[in-house]
């Protein structure tokens, strides 16, 4: 019997097995074992670059066995401080990869990594130091390693909120990321970065605080980086609605998938494999849905979310910051409009003021210029009736200069018009400005022309002057049912309610002067 049983010792899957099935029994070969790695670790430590098929087996084969024992079955590792085993290897693995990963081979760390994450699995690893240890092996050259810690940075933290939200854990780990986009290694931050984004999609992280860290990295000196932060304010929304149109598909696709199980038919092997095969893929169609945070198809399944731009703690210095970072940067001009985009939309949602950028975007505002079309759009997004009117008044000439001419052609006049009827609607304190009558009219006038677009946006422009300030066009184009008075408010002039707008209805019906229908 004992050949056979050197021999088993050696075959380390197969010990492992047995061990899982009864660990009483096989103590005393777990224990070979366990000497056997720690001197290989001891070799291993002095030359960590070498190839060590050994200590990889043992160290796959510890991670699996290990839960199976106490520590007090297993004996201490360490003579000195008495720490058992089940605290020693982690931390024994952890030290390893901490010190020398980067020159370790690609084989040694995956193991390593997988190891760790097991004994993370079993409750053997505390999940915090074991998260900060991955977002710091981001830094090793090694693209497929990164792609599996990514992975599973992303899966061990939506199932450490699936049922209830970890707040402490959480804000630990935003506080360690927030230092991670600071860092000089530009994959660590990137992939940081990366992470809180998909998470944030996922709805695992949809606080303010994970928000505010995203939008630091707005202001990061690499380009790659604030581009990443900009598109996630820029698109996160459309991206999570188009996620909860995928997710009611799938939900559809389970509910409508019937599992043919042969029950009227002679029971054959190819037909339960047929039926087992069916059943398997709804399986993974609804697993899929609810891994989602789907609710079976159901409309209604997620709870609703501001947008991630309405949660920053201080737009007004991002909006600064940014755009002192627009101005100095010599990047591509593709760059620099997402920019331009990104501050409009903070100027525009929380009424910012920031004067200085409206001179600026006025320099790429010509016929002629590259995507003008997109920075109109921009330049209007930003307006917003807090702007002085003396501010948007120069602008509405330089557009008028630009683009509503005669030299033009008629697609440019029918842009330029709509662009000055979109801004007077934002601000309407700019039509009391001076010589604004004049203007209005001449821009009216073009409703004369044959152009079909210049007509159609000419009209619109008319009608949007005739709704503000009527009194500001020819009497012959006032139309009939103008109000006479009618007028925007002054700059900086409040209406202010001595009641609750509407209360004189409810007093109406009460007194059966009203009757609702």
């Amino acid at each position: 019997m004992a050949p056979k049983k050197v021999e088993l010792v050696m075959k380390l899957p197969q010990l492992q097995n047995l061990i899982k099935r009864d660990p009483s029994a096989y103590r005393e070969e777990f224990l070979q074992q366990k000497r056997a790695f720690e001197a290989e670790a001891r070799l291993f430590t002095l030359r960590p670059s070498r190839d060590s098929p050994r200590f990889l087996e043992l160290v796959t084969f510890m991670s699996h066995v290990l839960p199976c024992y106490t520590k007090e079955e297993s004996l201490p590792s360490d003579p000195e401080d008495g720490s058992y085993m089940q605290e020693s290897f982690p931390r024994q693995l952890t030290a390893l990869l901490e010190e020398s990963a980067v020159v370790m081979r690609p084989a040694t760390r995956k193991a390593l990594v997988h190891a760790l994450i097991l004994l993370r699995n079993r409750g053997l690893v505390d999940v915090n130091s074991l998260l900060r240890l991955v977002f710091r092996l981001f830094k090793v050259p090694d693209k497929s390693l990164r792609e599996m810690l990514y992975t599973y940075v992303i899966s061990d933290i939506r199932g450490l909120n699936s049922k209830a939200r970890n707040e402490r854990l959480n804000k630990e780990l935003q506080g360690f990321m927030y230092i991670m986009l600071k860092d000089e290694h530009s994959v660590a931050a990137k992939r940081s970065l990366e992470a809180m984004v998909e998470l944030y999609r996922r709805r695992v992280w949809t606080d303010p605080r994970t928000v505010n860290v995203i939008a630091s990295a707005c202001l990061s000196n690499s380009t790659r980086l604030s581009l990443m932060a900009v598109h996630f304010f820029l698109g996160i929304e459309q991206r999570m609605a188009d996620d909860e149109e995928e997710e009611l598909a799938v939900g559809k696709e389970a509910e409508a998938m019937n599992v043919n199980a042969h029950s009227h038919s002679k029971k054959t092997k190819a037909r339960a494999r047929d039926t087992e095969r069916q059943q398997k893929k709804r399986k993974e169609l609804l697993r899929r849905l609810q891994g989602e945070g789907g609710d079976g198809g159901k409309e209604g399944g997620h709870s609703p979310l501001f947008p991630a731009i309405q949660m920053l703690h201080d737009p007004q210095g991002l909006a600064e910051k940014l755009f002192k970072k627009l101005k100095m940067s010599n990047e591509r001009f593709e760059v620099r409009l997402l920019y331009m985009d990104f501050l409009s939309r903070l100027l525009g949602l929380h009424k910012l003021m920031l004067l200085n950028f409206y001179p600026y975007v006025q320099r790429y505002l010509s016929s002629n210029q590259q995507h003008v079309t997109k920075t109109l759009a921009y330049l209007i997004q930003g307006c917003h009736d807090l702007i002085p009117p003396e501010e948007i008044h120069p602008l509405l000439k330089n557009i008028a200069n630009a683009f509503v001419a005669d030299r033009c052609s008629s697609e440019v006049i029918a842009v330029g018009i709509n662009a000055l009827r979109e801004i007077i609607t934002r601000v309407p304190a700019v039509l009391h400005e001076e010589e604004m009558d004049a203007f209005v009219q001449d821009i009216a006038l073009y409703y004369k022309k044959k152009d079909k677009s210049i007509v159609m946006a000419a009209r619109s422009f008319l009608n949007a002057v005739r709704d503000l300030y009527p009194a500001l066009l020819q009497r012959k184009d006032r139309g009939k049912h103008h109000i006479v008075g009618q007028k925007p408010a002054p700059y900086g002039e409040l209406k202010v309610l001595d009641g609750v707008e509407g209360a004189e209805l409810l007093q109406a019906w009460e007194e059966g002067r009203l009757e609702v229908p």
